[in-house]
């Protein structure tokens, strides 16, 4: 009888002890595969929220400014670096020959002071195209509507903000801000909205929107002169599409020290540490409950060996080796693994795809960071993940008691059985 006939015919016939290390190789893959596709889809929601409310794909800003998290303006406005007019249209001259850019938009940023009556506030104001989607898709209205294209003193507020202010949608409210020369300029604005910007408000992040006209006559800029271009990139074209723009920017003669090219991961700042404070603590779960998988697999192979002392003694007295006994244990763990994996597997994307379609409702708090339905989406990059995970536990923690139990003396248990 060959080693796997031998391995099968044990899975079968100790088959208490094969559901239960089944039962945990089965919930083991069932929740690592839907913990992998949660933190992925978590993840990759947080830095579409980031990018579409803030930050793009790609930003490109004059270089001499030393600005790292897209959420902090150091400084004052007018110690701030801006792209002048010529240099706006080179850039935009590029970004429009280029084919892996899905939208782009011109966007004048910076400090600002909300006021109504006595009462202030301090904020980012980001002055952008108002037919561009991406904001729309970040910032969820709770009240009025999206800035008018064809209006030019339109915001958009937080609705916190709005609250504090005590201003409602038609409102009138002042915006306070330093001019490109450092000068202090008010500006009136009409309130067109209010909401705020999905799964990141629980990071205090509150931009006021406006259009880029209205930034401008805020700011003193001249037609044509931006703070930056935020770039989206078609999918999965973003890190290529960042090298291609510095090199067809260096080649215009517009090198880093002119033009500054950042990535998302780069401007993300401490959004990006939190998420991965959030995906680290998921992981760790997923370690705790390999670690007890691991457990027991060692105690059952023990316990197997122990119980098949005798027969273990009878291979060895006929001739089969100890690396031939392990063969049989860890046949008999691949075979108990393949079974409830591929099960686990089955109903673990059956019920993401069934999730991904109907969502999960969400309530305070974590609909602050996941969204009030939270769409868990299949990675199929993740399965392969799975399977070395499981399979690379499975075997690795049933080597050294295969080894143990398989390292008899066949002499000594015939006698033990005489």
């Amino acid at each position: 009888m060959n080693i796997f006939k031998l391995s099968r015919k044990n899975v079968f016939e100790s088959w208490r002890r094969s559901l239960s290390l089944g039962t945990f190789i089965f919930l083991a893959t069932f929740l690592l595969l839907f913990f992998t596709s949660f933190i992925s889809t978590m993840h990759n929601d947080l830095n579409k929220a980031i990018s579409n409310s803030l930050s793009g794909d790609i930003q490109l800003r004059q270089g001499g400014t030393t600005e790292g998290d897209m959420l902090s303006l150091k400084g004052k406005w007018g110690q701030m670096a801006y792209l002048d007019a010529k240099t706006a249209v080179m850039i935009e001259t590029l970004l429009n020959e280029n084919g892996s850019i899905e939208s782009y938009t011109k966007r004048i940023r910076n400090d600002a002071m909300l006021s109504k009556g006595s009462t202030k506030q301090h904020t980012m104001v980001i002055g952008l195209d108002p037919n561009l989607e991406a904001y729309k898709e970040a910032f969820i209205l709770s009240e009025g509507s999206y800035l008018n294209p064809v209006r030019t003193n339109e915001v958009l507020l937080p609705k916190n903000y709005a609250d504090k202010l005590g201003v409602k949608v038609g409102d009138s409210i002042d915006l306070m801000a330093a001019t490109k020369d450092n000068q202090e300029a008010v500006a009136s604005f009409i309130v067109a909205g209010t909401g705020q910007v999905d799964r990141l408000a629980s990071f205090s992040f509150y931009p006021v929107y406006t259009s880029l006209q209205g930034s401008q006559a805020l700011t003193g800029f001249q037609d044509g002169e931006i703070t930056d271009f935020i770039v989206y990139a078609s999918k999965g074209k973003s890190a290529q599409l960042s090298k291609d723009l510095q090199t067809a920017l260096s080649i215009n003669g517009l090198d880093s020290t002119k033009v500054k090219v950042s990535t998302l991961k780069e401007m993300g700042g401490f959004l990006n540490s939190i998420i991965s404070i959030y995906v680290g603590i998921l992981y760790a779960f997923i370690g705790i409950l390999l670690v007890i998988m691991a457990i027991l697999i060692i105690n059952l192979i023990f316990m197997m060996g122990l119980e098949r002392r005798s027969e273990i003694g009878t291979l060895r007295a006929i001739g089969y080796s100890r690396d031939q006994i392990v063969m049989i244990f860890l046949g008999e763990i691949v075979i108990i693994t393949t079974i409830f994996f591929v099960i686990g597997l089955i109903i673990g994307i059956a019920l993401i795809l069934l999730l991904s379609q109907l969502g999960i409702p969400l309530s305070a708090p974590l609909d602050l960071v996941l969204g009030k339905v939270f769409n868990i989406q299949f990675d199929g990059s993740q399965v392969f993940l799975v399977f070395i995970i499981i399979y690379g536990f499975a075997l690795v923690s049933s080597l050294y008691p295969s080894i143990k139990s398989a390292s008899v003396n066949p002499a000594e248990t015939l006698r033990e059985g005489s």
